[in-house]
């Protein structure tokens, strides 16, 4: 018996974008055959490729014209591919194993096909702000995360980076199918620059253009050790201890309103109705408790500037002070260029994220720099202020003390 003359001999015919979004699981597939292969720094620079691919098959689906279920449910189940299979496996192969480390592999497997499958039917969700925003944590942040543990890698030993990982794991594994919205990325240009400078930056490594990856991992378990014990890490961590207690505390006074006789603003025009007196009084007055903290241990472990020598009233007081102030510039560059106060910019979009970061940081490198730093130490506090304060942030998230981590 022939066959009717519409239809086709498949069960369904892919347009260009299908093709496009099942060049994914050729990519993963390459990339796990480069880690059983030993060569994890291609591996990994395959593995951006394919998330590359996967960032944009659905703009392009919108631009032409050619979005359809069948495309979303197509992505989904490459999305197993990219984000779940072959993380879980580089990270196996590269040397993630043992009683915990595996069955964290397989939770967090299983954790993001629930996430995954709750996004084919739910999609996307609106945030506190009305603006597009992800229910539970994406499953692509794997990949990221998967890069940031690499180029680590290149700087310390896999003894110190391991535990790391499964906390990381572990975390993440829990956040993707939290009930919760997570920041949604909004600028094809800042992702395209993001993963073609990681594909290009492992590439390098890989065909040996960079020799990051070829060092010995006794030298690399060496060098880390050595700087856990730095003056300059050491004297990083006395001035961000203080700044961490009173901006905990202050998003506590945030979320439950105290003092609102202070809440006004220093000067809305300029700074927008956020920045306000309370924080200018209650930052330093919060920053005492970590100063005093770490008090009886500035004497003893031989930091590069006088901590000792300042009382601990004064110490988180200018700690405090500096960490409010250094964030004005950010609101007043916002408030000139028309973004109001709590809002994303549309324009500069990467700048102000990244400032966002870095802006209590730069406060901290000057205030070192001051009382007379040396340059180490103030590269330790701009490096390590930012993830630090990811950390806290992530945790006053969870906490409800926070609206959204950024």
């Amino acid at each position: 018996m022939s066959q009717p003359a519409d239809r086709s001999i498949f069960i369904i015919r892919l347009n260009w974008v299908d093709v496009l979004t099942l060049m994914g699981i050729l990519l993963s597939s390459l990339s796990i055959a480069l880690a059983l292969s030993g060569r994890f720094s291609l591996a990994l620079a395959v593995v951006y490729l394919a998330v590359l691919v996967d960032a944009f098959d659905g703009i392009l689906a919108r631009k032409f014209g050619l979005e359809r279920d069948f495309g979303r449910y197509l992505d989904g189940f490459v999305d197993v591919y990219d984000y779940l299979l072959t993380p879980a496996l580089f990270l196996y192969l590269w040397g993630f194993q043992g009683w915990l480390a595996s069955p964290l592999l397989i939770l967090f497997m299983m954790s993001g096909v629930v996430r995954l499958s709750v996004f084919n039917q739910v999609g996307n969700i609106k945030d506190e702000n009305q603006g597009l925003a992800y229910l539970g944590m994406p499953v692509f942040w794997s990949v990221l995360f998967l890069g940031v543990f690499y180029l680590a890698h290149w700087l310390v030993g896999l003894a110190v980076l391991w535990p790391i990982v499964g906390l990381v794991l572990a975390v993440f594994t829990v956040l993707m199918v939290y009930n919760g919205p997570f920041y949604k990325f909004k600028s094809p240009l800042v992702i395209l620059v993001y993963l073609v400078g990681c594909a290009v930056l492992f590439t390098l490594d890989g065909v040996g253009v960079l020799t990051f990856s070829e060092v010995p991992e006794a030298a690399r378990l060496e060098r880390t050790l050595s700087w856990i014990h730095s003056p300059h890490v050491i004297t990083a961590l006395l001035l961000i201890i203080p700044a961490i207690s009173g901006g905990v505390l202050h998003m506590i006074a945030v979320k439950f309103d105290w003092l609102k006789i202070l809440k006004r603003p220093i000067h809305e025009r300029l700074f927008g109705k956020n920045k306000t007196w309370r924080g200018i009084v209650l930052m330093p007055l919060f920053s005492l408790p970590g100063a005093f903290l770490v008090a009886p241990w500035a004497g003893s472990l031989s930091p590069t500037i006088p901590v000792a020598s300042y009382p601990p009233l004064l110490f988180g007081t200018m700690i405090g002070l500096t960490y409010i102030l250094a964030e004005l510039p950010n609101s007043f560059l916002k408030r000139r260029l028309g973004i109001p106060p709590g809002e994303k910019s549309t324009r500069f979009s990467f700048f102000f994220v990244l400032l966002d970061q870095l802006d209590s940081a730069l406060g901290g490198c000057l205030l070192a720099a001051c009382l007379g730093a040396p340059w180490p130490t103030v590269l330790a506090i701009l490096v390590l202020t930012p993830f630090i304060a990811f950390g806290i942030k992530l945790l006053l998230y969870l906490f409800k003390l926070k609206k959204e981590v950024r």
